[in-house]
């Protein structure tokens, strides 16, 4: 799930969310230092960058990574350049009369899609195990997910039902109701918010649901809306990304290396409270093994934390899936810790899923693929995404997962499309064979 660090704060500082409505004192998150190396490609074993699944400062908490390294000097969002009045004497020129000749133009949004070509994609199959996995690529209506950067064209998806929500650069919501016969199709739900689309306020950067349906959108550091039938319940004052247990009643809340929370749901509101893990940051009163939290997911009664290891292992500190009950005892740990990075190691945990029945399915942004493990922690197999998904070209983003009922699996993929500018278009594809 489901549930892509742009803050950087000194280590250690502590500060307290006043006003937004958070009854205690929470340590700002903070990006851990990039490990040597940089990101690795997908198919090279070199120690992967860091890239937390971190959101941006309150007022615009992204559950972005940071973009893969072929689109890390990404551009900013195209705006309108303010022009001042200033009095000038009539025989001065305008800045404009002073720019270089040549000088490229800077061109407006409208401009670089207009010059962009979109993605092409070619899905097919891919073994991973003993298992064959089929990929196709949904159809959505209109121009799709567009963003400035790959990373921010889609921030999360969750299935309910026969229905898909998406979470856009701007975390608004879009409802689809998904067709398979003759392909994936994602059509418009006209019944979710108004005409498909529910704006919440505040940018959505995570999904998770309960088991009647109820969604739960987060915001990161702030709060996390609860959502029926496409209508907002209530706002818990829980401060990360909640992954919420299917009977809808409590839910883990991570945020980046903060203090784990727990929150105990009802059917009009929440309770948080602090859990074991506490402190991430602080070297001096760290409670667990863990310096970061990338993403978590609740599988069954338990809980799966992609983490970051606050001890080095082997001169590194390995990124790995451990599973805890809900009393905070760990129980097992995911993923290799060994120099060499082999298709049982971690770059980074972006998404967390129950697949194939009994299984666990791990997408990893750095190293684009998804590895499938039992639920005892033993390795199954792995798939480079971009292979199954068809993609060419320079690096995909994938940051999520979401488990339909009849088993398929959906995950986006985002790429910088060809053309002058930049322009990151999001797709979504369906996975079946698992």
């Amino acid at each position: 799930m489901n549930q892509f660090m742009k803050v950087a704060l000194a280590l250690g500082i502590g500060w307290s969310l006043g006003a937004a409505g958070c009854s205690k004192d929470k340590e700002m998150p903070v990006s851990p230092a990039p490990v040597e190396g940089g990101a690795p490609a997908a198919d090279k074993d070199e120690a992967p960058k860091d890239e937390a699944k971190a959101e941006e400062a309150p007022k615009d908490e992204a559950k972005a990574e940071e973009a893969p390294k072929d689109e890390a000097k990404a551009e900013e969002a195209p705006k309108e350049e303010a022009k001042a009045e200033e009095a000038k004497a009539p025989d001065v020129a305008r800045p404009e009369e002073n720019k270089p000749a040549g000088a490229p133009k800077k061109l407006t949004w409208e401009e670089k899609l207009a010059a962009s070509t979109p993605l092409a994609a070619n899905p097919g199959q891919k073994p991973l195990g003993d298992k064959t996995l089929s990929a196709e690529l949904c159809k959505t209506p209109g121009e799709g997910f567009l963003a400035d950067s790959a990373s921010r064209a889609i921030q999360a998806l969750e299935v309910l039902g026969d229905k898909l929500v998406v979470a856009d650069k701007d975390g608004v919501l879009h409802g689809f109701v998904v067709g398979t016969e003759g392909g994936c199709t994602l059509s418009v739900d006209t019944t979710f918010g108004e005409g498909g689309k529910l704006s919440l306020g505040k940018k959505v950067t995570s999904l998770s649901k309960s088991d009647d349906g109820t969604l739960f959108a987060s915001t990161g550091m702030f709060e996390t809306f609860a959502v029926k039938d496409g209508k907002v319940l209530y706002a818990c004052k829980a401060s990360g990304h909640m992954e919420v247990h299917a009977s809808g009643k409590w839910a883990i809340v991570p945020w980046v290396n903060a203090t784990v929370e727990i929150a105990e749901l009802s059917e009009s509101g929440c309770t948080p409270s602090d859990w074991v893990l506490k402190d991430l940051s602080k070297n001096d009163t760290r409670q667990g093994p863990f310096e970061n939290i990338n993403t978590s997911a609740v599988i069954g009664d338990e809980i799966y934390l992609g983490a970051i290891t606050a001890e080095e292992i082997e001169g590194r500190k390995p990124r790995l899936i451990a599973v805890y009950d809900k009393a905070g005892k760990e129980l097992r740990r995911f993923g290799s810790t060994a120099k060499t990075f082999g298709d049982d190691s971690f770059g980074w945990v972006h998404g967390i899923s129950a697949c194939g029945g009994d299984k666990v399915c791990a997408v990893d942004g750095n190293f684009r693929r998804m590895s499938v493990w039992d639920k005892e922690g033993k390795f199954v197999g792995a798939v480079k995404l971009m292979e199954l998904f068809g993609l060419a070209g320079g690096s995909a983003w994938h940051n999520d997962i979401a488990l339909a009922k009849d088993g398929a699996l959906f995950i986006p993929a985002a790429q910088t499309r060809e053309g002058e500018g930049r322009v990151g278009e999001g797709l979504i594809f369906r996975v079946t064979g698992l």
